[in-house]
């Protein structure tokens, strides 16, 4: 979802959705909505879906797009995020 597309969503105008969503809760609210694609991502990585499908399934453009915004925000990749969590799940 976009911001464009929450706007209309909620019936307001994209320009005063951002700027009332960044007076409210001090942030954009495109910034919100990347986080929540993030919170997804890491989610579904826990999953052995391919790094390309939990890119779409979390509503990233593609898997260059996700993997930038995924290592801005974790700090790692979503490849090494999926290793640190396969490594440290115990063995059955």
């Amino acid at each position: 979802m976009s911001v464009g597309e929450l706007a209309r969503a909620v019936g307001v105008h994209p320009g005063h959705l951002s700027r009332t969503f960044r007076e409210r809760l001090g942030r954009t609210a495109g910034h919100y909505l990347e986080q929540l694609r993030v919170e997804r991502a890491c989610r579904l990585l826990v999953t052995e879906a391919p790094l390309v499908d939990v890119a779409m399934r979390s509503g990233f453009a593609d898997q260059s797009h996700f993997t930038r915004t995924f290592r801005r925000s974790v700090g790692v990749s979503p490849g090494r995020y999926r290793r640190l969590l396969t490594s440290s799940t115990p063995a059955r």
